[in-house]
């Protein structure tokens, strides 16, 4: 392009957007005064439905009046396998604070 065209490419480019800018402010308050507010039927709606789902659901999924449900089988283990990890392998110094003497030696 030479440089004529370009100038007159920045023109035209200047003078489409010569009016792109934000809308005046209190305009755009005064938009938002006209909405009309949304009644909240469709929030009820999307309530009364999950509800029915819930209750539905505990009435159809839930324990059966036909007997006791099956105990599940437990093991009772008198140690875990990974409980050593959980004791401190020297505990002597855990039940007191040590105290130092003037040469910063331990008791």
């Amino acid at each position: 392009m030479s440089i004529d065209r370009d100038e007159e490419l920045a023109r035209r480019i200047r003078q489409a957007h010569q009016a792109d800018g934000p809308p005046p402010f209190r305009a755009v308050l005064a938009r938002q005064r006209t909405r009309p507010r949304r009644s909240g039927v469709r929030g009820l709606a999307a309530v009364a439905i999950a509800v029915a789902g819930l209750v539905l659901s505990v009435r159809y999924l839930g324990p059966s009046a036909s007997g006791p449900a099956a105990e599940i089988p437990s093991v009772k283990l008198s140690a875990l396998p990974l409980d050593f990890l959980l004791q401190p392998p020297d505990t002597k110094w855990l039940g007191e604070t040590p105290q130092f003497d003037t040469e910063g030696s331990w008791p």
